[in-house]
């Protein structure tokens, strides 16, 4: 494709504007796709959690939050837009052309990005789903552990004692022995 709209005469700074522009608003397309999918699973999470969590109803989306998804999708739009970018602004109409389709947008050299690139997408993948297994194990066995005692009739209860009857930590310390 770069080998064609260069061999009709295609300007090459208006390529790398197309696919800057390109990048970016895929990417800001993915950032608001991110932006709604952790709204619902905030939402999703604050319904499942413990209402005694202090300051639970605060949670929320605010503009700081989309002003770093915002600035978080223009970087990444613009980092991964540009090296792609300039690589293929530089590709020569007639070799590209006469290759046909195959490697024919990178040079010699070229290619070792993409292939280091896709090596270390490869690694980073391992090394997560490894870790996600372990994090899985993890919490199975924690889950059988035995805690050392039975939690059955068991009652708790969170006591405030007022500072005027109970000024320093001595008095409050008496308090608990005598309880």
């Amino acid at each position: 494709e770069t080998g064609i709209r260069l061999a009709l005469g295609a300007d090459r700074g208006r390529l790398l504007r197309q696919w800057v522009t390109e990048s970016l608003l895929l990417a800001i397309v993915g950032g608001g796709a991110g932006l709604i999918l952790a709204a619902a699973g905030m939402r999703s999470l604050i319904a499942l959690a413990p209402q005694d969590i202090p300051r639970l109803a605060e949670t929320r989306l605010d503009g700081a939050v989309l002003g770093f998804a915002l600035g978080l999708s223009l970087l990444a739009g613009l980092l991964f837009g540009v090296l792609p970018a300039w690589l293929a602004a530089g590709t020569d109409p007639q070799e590209a052309l006469a290759a046909g389709g195959g490697r024919g947008s990178t040079g010699p050299g070229r290619g070792r990005v993409r292939d280091f690139l896709v090596v270390g997408e490869v690694a980073l993948s391992v090394l997560l789903t490894i870790g996600a297994g372990l994090l899985v194990s993890s919490f199975v066995r924690l889950l059988r552990v035995n805690p050392g005692f039975h939690a059955s009739r068991v009652y708790t209860a969170i006591i405030v004692l007022p500072g005027s009857r109970y000024p320093d930590l001595a008095s409050d310390i008496a308090f608990y022995r005598k309880l």
